[in-house]
């Protein structure tokens, strides 16, 4: 019930921050994070100073284990402005995952959330990076034994926060 409550405010302020804010524009990203893994996808600059991004992730299936996540991703821009770009280069992050993660043995289906400040970097007036660093809390955890797994799981339900980095291009349209 706590989280919720967080996370409810946590939206309802955005909302509120958001209010007669406007110059469209569209972002294609790749790069690497975690839990996010290697990515491509789309970040909509819809208001003054918000951006709203949605991603697919994946470890490209590598040594017969697979990663893939899709990332809803919201960030809070503020700061000075780059001399190529009219968007402030500081940015508060706030990104849910939804990750599934295949073994030989298992399958977990994780949701995670996770809070960060970053920076962008612009190369020219379409082109830059983006890194940054934050925290991320597991939600939800489903782990699913397959048949022929000599495995036995045990979960803990314990409270932990892991931390995050993630470094990202960007090509503005």
């Amino acid at each position: 019930m706590k989280k919720k409550s967080i996370l409810i405010f946590v939206l309802l302020i955005n909302i509120l921050i958001c209010q007669g804010q406007k110059i469209p524009t569209f972002d294609i990203v790749s790069g690497f994070g975690l839990p996010d893994a290697f990515h491509l996808g789309i970040k909509a600059h819809i208001f003054e100073r918000n951006q709203f991004g949605i991603y697919y992730g994946s470890n490209l299936n590598l040594n017969n284990w697979s990663y893939n996540s899709i990332s809803l991703d919201h960030q809070l821009h503020f700061g000075k402005t780059s001399e190529f770009s009219k968007r402030k280069v500081w940015f508060f992050k706030q990104v849910l995952t939804y990750s599934t993660e295949s073994g030989e043995f298992s399958e977990i289906k994780f949701l995670f959330l996770n809070f960060g400040i970053g920076r962008e970097i612009n190369i020219s007036q379409k082109t830059g990076f983006s890194i940054d660093i934050g925290l991320f809390h597991t939600l939800l955890e489903n782990v699913r034994m397959k048949d022929h797994s000599p495995l036995v799981v045990t979960k803990s339900n314990e409270f932990f926060v892991l931390p995050n980095i993630r470094l990202q291009f960007f090509y503005s349209l």
